[in-house]
C-alpha cells in the first residue's frame, strides 16, 4: 500500500499467542452460548460438562485454562451486550 507497516499496529496471529492461550481459545469455540432470550442479554458461555471437553482434548492446566476462557467470555460479554440498543 505504498507505507511500512508499523509494527505495533499488526495483528497478532493466533499462532503467536501462548500455547495455553490458543487452547483456551479452541475449548472456548466448543461451549455452547447462554443467552436471555426475553431481554437479547448474553449470558455466558455454559460450562456444564467443561472437564468432559477437557479430558477429550487432554489440557494438563484445567485451572489457566478455564481463568483465561472466563476472561475470554467476561470480555465478549461486555462487548455483545454493551452494543444493544438501549430501550
Amino acid at each position: 500500500m505504498g507505507s511500512e507497516p508499523i509494527e505495533s499496529e499488526i495483528p497478532v496471529e493466533f499462532e503467536d499467542l501462548a500455547d495455553e492461550v490458543q487452547e483456551a481459545i479452541l475449548i472456548y469455540n466448543m461451549l455452547q452460548d447462554n443467552w436471555d432470550t426475553m431481554g437479547g442479554n448474553y449470558l455466558g458461555k455454559i460450562v456444564a460438562g467443561i472437564n468432559d471437553i477437557f479430558e477429550i482434548a487432554k489440557v494438563e492446566d484445567k485451572q489457566t485454562c478455564y481463568s483465561i476462557i472466563q476472561i475470554l467470555d467476561n470480555a465478549r460479554a461486555k462487548i455483545i451486550n454493551n452494543k444493544k440498543p438501549a430501550n
